[in-house]
């Protein structure tokens, strides 16, 4: 209690008070301990108010809350300054591991949610993974991949930063997905959807069915990404190396093309307001590439610049994933297209169109990136149902 009775002086509380205040705090742990209650739950200090008025005077009433929520203030500063420790090691375990910024943020949530939930700074354990996860699962109902994503995070903090063997917990803990058949869309649809969208954002839905782009690795090409000549589009991962080629439209060529004198537009005025660059992969940040390079530039950029790293290192990024959601989720809105669908549906259209159109299960692996066939062929199983054409007997009946 050293740390409080410092904290106690600072906010000028008279030394004569100090031991009452300890031990108005000791008493109130004591108190919600016997009767296994949140210390830091506000109905257990409404409890503890009622108790203490029946037996003191209201001045030592409000003695003891006063030490207690001066405890409480002191505590979370304690547990602020012991979570930013455990995150910084997080944070280089996945930094040697040349782990994506996406991820490294992603890992950094799910942590600071999880010690947000436990409010602790030590002595955790495999337990308090299961009640976490129980309480995404049971409480917030979150979906299985969140789940999933929760736990993967999790996992790797309790084993790479507490060096914590989980032993079998993920069986306990993944969840199993309620389905495994990607949702797709017919051209009537995809029709109906482009029809109730412009511009820039219709240009990217159509690059992403037509070439089966996830959103993030549509907004984060580059202009030296595009082959007009072979019709190809080059995709890179968070470092900048190829992961794969993949189709690029015939009918969306011309289109491109424009958008690429507009990138030039842009790139020209930040060239000659003598602005850095452009957010350019890790390695060739790592590498300090030249980032003026116009073959480096966004094909779709950004309408603004942003700090990067320091105040006045600013740099141009992609165009915003949010604009491109919230103008697709209002293009469904308006054309009463299957609700459960995302953006994720243009892939899984791309996909279902090549098999559709003859195309062996082979090559649609390799167009998507896939690295197991295994996930390519959940689209064989969505076409098997979207195909089938059985008569019902009722039908049948009605006919005859």
């Amino acid at each position: 209690m050293k740390g409080y009775l410092r904290h106690l002086k600072s906010e000028g509380i008279q030394d004569i008070y100090l031991k009452y205040y300890v031990a108005w705090v000791e008493q109130f742990a004591k108190f919600c301990e016997d009767r296994s209650m949140d210390y830091w739950d506000t109905n257990s200090l409404m409890d503890y108010k009622v108790r203490l008025s029946e037996r003191h005077k209201s001045w030592l009433v409000m003695q003891a809350l006063d030490a207690i929520e001066h405890y409480k203030y002191w505590r979370r500063g304690q547990l602020e300054e012991s979570y930013e420790f455990q995150i910084d090691k997080l944070v280089a375990c996945l930094n040697i591991e040349n782990r994506s910024k996406r991820t490294v943020s992603c890992y950094v949530n799910w942590l600071k949610r999880f010690m947000s939930f436990l409010e602790k700074d030590k002595d955790w354990a495999v337990g308090d993974l299961e009640c976490f996860i129980g309480y995404l699962a049971k409480d917030l109902k979150v979906a299985a991949s969140t789940q999933n994503q929760a736990y993967s995070a999790l996992s790797y903090y309790y084993q790479k930063v507490l060096l914590i063997d989980l032993g079998n917990a993920s069986q306990k803990l993944k969840a199993k997905p309620k389905s495994n058949i990607p949702v797709s869309y017919s051209e009537k649809e995809l029709q109906k959807i482009f029809k109730f969208m412009s511009g820039i954002e219709l240009l990217m839905v159509k690059l992403m069915y037509g070439s089966g782009l996830r959103s993030g690795e549509c907004l984060q090409l580059r202009i030296r990404d595009l082959d007009f000549k072979n019709k190809l589009i080059r995709v890179r991962n968070n470092y900048g190396v190829v992961k794969r080629d993949t189709v690029l439209p015939a009918c969306l060529i011309r289109l491109l093309e424009e958008q690429v004198r507009e990138a030039k537009k842009v790139y020209s005025s930040d060239r000659a307001r003598d602005f850095p660059g452009v957010f350019l992969p890790e390695s060739y940040e790592a590498l300090g590439d030249e980032e003026s390079d116009w073959e480096w530039f966004w094909l779709f950029p950004c309408s603004s610049i942003k700090a990067a790293s320091v105040i006045s290192d600013l740099k141009r990024d992609h165009h915003h994933a949010y604009h491109l959601k919230n103008e697709f989720k209002k293009a469904l809105e308006l054309s009463e297209v299957n609700s459960r669908s995302n953006l994720d549906s243009l892939r899984h259209s791309f996909a279902m169109g090549l098999l559709e159109g003859g195309y062996d299960i082979r090559t649609v692996q390799v167009l998507l990136g896939h690295q197991s066939v295994k996930m390519t062929m959940r689209y064989l199983k969505a076409r098997q149902v979207r195909s089938l054409s059985v008569l019902s007997p009722l039908d049948q009946m009605e006919d005859d």
